[in-house]
C-alpha cells in the first residue's frame, strides 16, 4: 500500500494487492478541487471515494494476509460491493476520533495502519484503518463470520521509509477493535477529527486548514 500526497492530490495505490479482489486494475485517486499543493483540508477524510478507499484497503489487507480465495469468500460479498456504492451511507465505513485509541502507540504523520479482528464468538469482523497517523476509520468487514476460530492481524506501514514497522502496541488486536467500538469513540464529528489530526500535521512538513 503507498499514499502519497503531492500537487494537491492525495494518492492511493496498492502493491501486492490482487487485482481480482476489487475487479479494476487502477488505483484510486482523490483530489479537494480547491487543494493547493501540500495543503490538505478535511473534506476529503468523510468524502465517498476516500470511504471507498478505506475499504478497499481493508479488504486488500485480508487478501494480503490470508490470500485471494479468502478474500474472495462469500463472508466479505458486502465489503466487495463497496465498488458500486454512490452514498456514504450505503458503506460499511465510520471515520472516528478515539483518544485511547491514538494513545495505543506512538504514531507519525507519514505512517498508514490497518488492525483487524474477526469474532468467532460475536460472529463478526472489523478492521481500523489508519490513514496518516491520525485519520482512523471503522471498517465492518462482515456481520457472517462463520469460523470456528477468531483471527487478527495487523499491518503498519511508514511512508517515509517505505517499509513496514512493527510499533510496541499497549493492547493487542481484539482489544483495540473493542476500544474502536466503545462508547469512548465519537464517530462522524468533523471538529474532532482536527482535534485529533491536526497536530500531527502541524508538525509534519505540511500544512492544514
Amino acid at each position: 500500500m503507498v499514499i502519497q500526497v503531492g500537487g494537491g492530490q492525495l494518492q492511493m495505490a496498492f502493491r501486492s494487492a490482487p487485482s481480482q479482489v476489487f475487479q479494476h486494475r487502477q488505483g484510486c485517486s482523490l483530489r479537494h478541487d480547491k487543494a493547493e499543493p501540500f495543503e490538505l483540508t478535511l473534506a476529503f477524510c468523510t468524502s465517498l471515494e476516500t470511504r471507498k478507499v478505506v475499504a478497499k484497503i481493508a479488504l486488500a489487507s485480508i487478501a494480503h494476509q490470508y490470500g485471494v480465495s479468502y478474500a474472495l469468500s462469500p463472508q466479505f460479498d458486502h465489503l466487495r460491493q463497496v465498488r458500486a456504492a454512490s452514498a456514504t451511507s450505503s458503506l460499511p465505513v465510520s471515520i472516528f476520533c478515539n483518544k485511547s485509541f491514538m494513545d495505543s502507540h506512538l504514531r507519525t504523520v507519514h505512517q498508514h495502519s490497518v488492525i483487524s479482528y474477526l469474532s468467532a464468538g460475536q460472529r463478526k469482523g472489523w478492521a481500523v484503518v489508519t490513514l496518516f497517523g491520525g485519520l482512523t476509520y471503522v471498517v465492518q468487514l462482515t456481520e457472517n463470520y462463520g469460523e470456528a476460530s477468531s483471527r487478527k492481524f495487523s499491518i503498519f506501514y511508514d511512508a517515509a521509509t517505505r517499509k513496514r514497522f512493527n510499533p510496541v502496541l499497549l493492547a493487542n488486536e481484539m482489544s483495540l477493535i473493542r476500544i474502536a467500538l466503545s462508547k469512548e469513540s465519537v464517530f462522524e464529528n468533523s471538529q474532532l477529527i482536527d482535534a485529533q489530526w491536526s497536530p500531527m500535521i502541524f508538525s509534519s512538513r505540511y500544512s492544514f486548514r
